[in-house]
C-alpha cells in the first residue's frame, strides 16, 4: 500500500520546500487511476537541439532502407521492435563501411559505441511512447467530464487509394466539425497486425443533436479477435466518406471502462511513430498558485506524486474552473494518513 500523508511539516527542510512550491505556479492534472488532482513544479529548460552528426545522418538512412519493404504496420508493431532494431544495426554496419571515406568521423566508431547508439536510439523511442501515453491519459483526465463516444474508424481502400490521403481527409473532417459544431476528438492511428489496415481509435466530445435522425444506424458485425459477431453504432455518413466505423457511448462514472476504453486506445494509438490527433482545446493541465497545506504526497514504487485535496479545485462539465484553493479540514479528508 502506498505511503499516504500531509506533505509539509514544521520541520526547517519542509519550510522551505513549501516557499518552493507557494513562491511560483505549479502544473495540476487530473489522475484518472486515483481519481484525485495532482500537482508538479514547473521546470523552466530551455529546449536544446543538438546538431545532427555524420552517424545520425547515416542511421535515418539506414531507417528507411530497413523500412521500405516492410508492410505498414510493422514499424508500429511493438513486438516487432528487437528484430527491428537488430535489422536496422546490420544495415548500419555496413553503411558505415561505405560511407567511411566521406565522413573521417565514422572511423572512431567501435562496436561497442555503435551497440550504446542503437540501444539508446531504442530508449528514447520507448521514451517518447510512454510520453504520449502519459500525455493523452492526462488529457482525457482534464477533459473526463465531457467524453461520451469511444469510436472506430477503418481506412477503405476503395474510398481513398492511399492512406497518407484519408488521414488528411479525417483530420480536416474533425478540425471543421470542431469549429463548426463543438465536436472534441483525441485519439491516433494503428495499422492493423494481421493485414495493415489503418485504423483511427478515439475517445470524443460529440453533441446529441450532432448525429442526423437515420444516421447512426445498428449494425452487425464480425469481431476477428473476439471471434463472435457483434452489434455496433455506425454512422452512415461517415461509412460513405471513410469506410466502416463505430460508435459507443462512453459514462465516465464507470471509471473501471472509461480506463479500460482510454488503455485500448492508448496503447494501440500511441505505439511507435503513431500519428496522434487532438481537437484544438483540450487541456491537459493548468498552472496555478496553491497553498501548500492543500499538498499530501503518496510514495509508491520510487514515485512521489504530490496530490491535492478532493475540493481543492471545482469545475463544470466543460472543464472550465470555477475556483481554487479551498482548504479541507483534517477530518475531511478524502483518505486516511496511513503508512
Amino acid at each position: 500500500m502506498p505511503y499516504v500523508r500531509r506533505f509539509f511539516n514544521a520541520s526547517e527542510e519542509d519550510q522551505k520546500l513549501t516557499k518552493t512550491f507557494e513562491n511560483e505556479p505549479v502544473k495540476v492534472y487530473f489522475d484518472l487511476y486515483d481519481q484525485k488532482y495532482v500537482c508538479y513544479k514547473i521546470k523552466h529548460t530551455e529546449r536544446v537541439t543538438l546538431p545532427k552528426n555524420a552517424l545520425d545522418f547515416v542511421y535515418s538512412d539506414s531507417i528507411e532502407e530497413f523500412d521500405k519493404d516492410k508492410p505498414r504496420y510493422y514499424k508500429y508493431d511493438r513486438k516487432n521492435r528487437e528484430e527491428r532494431f537488430e535489422g536496422i544495426k546490420n544495415i548500419l554496419k555496413q553503411n558505415i563501411e561505405k560511407q567511411k571515406a566521406l565522413y573521417k568521423e565514422l572511423n572512431d566508431v567501435t562496436e561497442q559505441s555503435l551497440d550504446e547508439y542503437v540501444d539508446r536510439k531504442k530508449k528514447d523511442s520507448i521514451n517518447a511512447e510512454h510520453a504520449r501515453m502519459k500525455r493523452y491519459i492526462r488529457k482525457a483526465g482534464m477533459n473526463r467530464k465531457i467524453l461520451n463516444y469511444f469510436l472506430t474508424i477503418t481506412w477503405d481502400s476503395s474510398i481513398y487509394s492511399d492512406v497518407e490521403s484519408w488521414m488528411k481527409s479525417l483530420c480536416t473532417w474533425c478540425a471543421n466539425n470542431s469549429y463548426r459544431y463543438g465536436i472534441k476528438i483525441m485519439g491516433g492511428f494503428e495499422f492493423g497486425e494481421e493485414n495493415g489496415r489503418l485504423h483511427f481509435h478515439a475517445v470524443a466530445h460529440i453533441p446529441e443533436d450532432f448525429f442526423g435522425p437515420n444516421d447512426l444506424v445498428q449494425v452487425s458485425r464480425y469481431s476477428e479477435k473476439e471471434h463472435k459477431w457483434r452489434n455496433v453504432s455506425e454512422s452512415v455518413e461517415l461509412r460513405k466518406k471513410f469506410g466502416i466505423n463505430e460508435f459507443e457511448r462512453l459514462e465516465y462514472d464507470d471509471n473501471k471502462n472509461f480506463l479500460n476504453v482510454l488503455t485500448y486506445v492508448a496503447c494501440y494509438a500511441c505505439k511507435d511513430g503513431g500519428k496522434m490527433y487532438y481537437s484544438r482545446g483540450l487541456r491537459e493541465n493548468f498552472e496555478t498558485f496553491i497553498n501548500a497545506e492543500d499538498i499530501f504526497f503518496e510514495f509508491d514504487d520510487g514515485i512521489i506524486k504530490y496530490r491535492l485535496c478532493d475540493a481543492w479545485a471545482k469545475y463544470d462539465r466543460f472543464g472550465r474552473l470555477i475556483r481554487l484553493g479551498s482548504i479541507v479540514p483534517t477530518d475531511e479528508l478524502p483518505f486516511e494518513e496511513t503508512a
